[in-house]
């Protein structure tokens, strides 16, 4: 399987919906869990859409795209239209691919559904009457925790299901056991308490058997059985965190040798002579060639000629 198809397997079995779109809204790429995002039965079908009639309001993408083009990698949160016409609303992860002029030349995205969780926060504020219901029906795991001691008064089911606790394990523990960073923790419970609300902000948890998972929260003070406590919604993005490692390695490191590609390079190289002039010291690039690769690619093969700049990349990566 060469570098290409299993580019495209890795895409097709992620479990975020994955897009490259060019600067007029045309779909060049897209994987399955996208069309199903969209409720299409295939991804081909949805290449043949521009991205724009999947938007509400044209003025929402056109205000998205100026926003993500100033800041080059970003998130944001709205709604779209699926084909049957239903709204949902997502969570794109966008950033910006440009040539070495700095033009435009795609935007690459991870789009998520988060409408179950957006459902989840209305209804939590909405109605306590159906609290208990939604609260054990929720995808995401769920936590209730005194404001004082961080002591967890109450999980929901899913919350049992990711950290690997029964509920009777669960009461009672506190929240400082889970968390890897314990003092960020507090600050994020303390501006909590202060804003009465916190959102999207991610840490890191350990799991019964301690696992580390990276987890997105959103955190707010309720009402808790007549005393004040945090809920806590807490979403798994694990898998989705490795993705987007993967997906910004692909971006700015070459496949084949493992090192940083041109663009990477010259954003480094222009900060390397930034840095150069601002401290009055002397920069030196280094140029390597590899003295008769043309002939190696000749007389034995590329197959033979990529294992040479494999071992090339390996060994300038050591140094």
């Amino acid at each position: 399987m060469n570098i290409e198809s299993r580019y495209r397997d890795l895409i097709n079995h992620m479990p975020v919906g994955v897009y490259r779109t060019a600067t007029d809204g045309s779909i060049l790429e897209c994987n399955t869990i996208l069309a199903q995002i969209l409720g299409f039965s295939s991804a081909e079908e949805v290449r043949k859409i521009n991205a724009a009639e999947f938007y509400l309001q044209q003025k929402e993408r056109k205000e998205h795209i100026e926003r993500f083009e100033r800041e080059e990698s970003q998130y944001e949160e709205f709604q779209l239209k699926k084909k049957n016409g239903d709204i949902i609303f997502v969570k794109d992860y966008t950033y910006v691919v440009r040539d070495e002029d700095g033009k435009i030349l795609y935007y690459n995205g991870i789009i998520v559904d988060i409408t179950d969780q957006k459902q989840s926060e209305k209804a939590l504020r909405d109605s306590e009457g159906d609290y208990r219901n939604l609260f054990e029906r929720a995808h995401d795991a769920i936590m209730i925790i005194t404001v004082d001691k961080e002591i967890i008064l109450d999980v929901n089911t899913r919350a049992c299901e990711l950290y690997g606790f029964a509920k009777e394990e669960f009461i009672g523990k506190s929240l400082e056991s889970l968390s890897k960073n314990v003092r960020l923790g507090k600050e994020r419970i303390k501006k909590t308490l202060e804003e009465k609300f916190l959102d999207n902000f991610e840490t890191v948890h350990f799991s019964k058997n301690r696992e580390e998972m990276v987890l997105e929260i959103n955190a707010a003070v309720v009402n808790y059985k007549g005393q004040q406590a945090i809920l806590s919604i807490n979403r798994d993005i694990t898998e989705r965190k490795k993705m987007e490692k993967l997906i910004h390695r692909l971006a700015y490191f070459d496949s084949l040798s493992g090192l940083p590609n041109r663009k990477l390079f010259m954003d480094r190289l222009i900060q390397a002579v930034a840095r150069a002039e601002r401290n009055d010291i002397s920069l030196a690039v280094l140029f390597l060639d590899l003295d008769g690769f043309k002939l190696i690619n000749d007389n034995y093969g590329h197959v033979r000629g990529d294992k040479i700049l494999s071992g090339v990349g390996e060994r300038l990566a050591g140094i």
